[in-house]
């Protein structure tokens, strides 16, 4: 059976002088995807696609959740993503 898996980007910073595409993690967000990190690897087994939009916060939820698991991708961000609706989204 196929799955989805959709994970939101951890708590960014709220820094009002930085561009949204260029807005980091938090330290609790760090804190927070390292924590998803080392459960989600047992919840979802393999994982066949990742997707993730080219903004820094999603990239670095990203690179900390995926530490846990036992491969690596390739970059998989991708700058259509970012401004996608959801219709867009699923289509894609």
């Amino acid at each position: 059976m196929n799955m989805l898996h959709l994970l939101r980007h951890a708590k960014s910073s709220a820094k009002e002088d930085v561009e949204d595409h260029e807005r980091p993690l938090s330290r609790r967000g760090h804190d927070a995807a390292r924590r998803v990190g080392k459960h989600l690897p047992a919840m979802t087994g393999t994982l066949d696609l990742v997707l993730c939009s080219s903004a820094l916060r999603t990239r670095e939820t990203l690179d900390l959740v995926l530490a846990e698991f036992s491969f690596r991708l390739h970059d998989a961000s991708d700058d259509e993503i970012y401004p996608l609706t959801l219709e867009s989204l699923i289509q894609l």
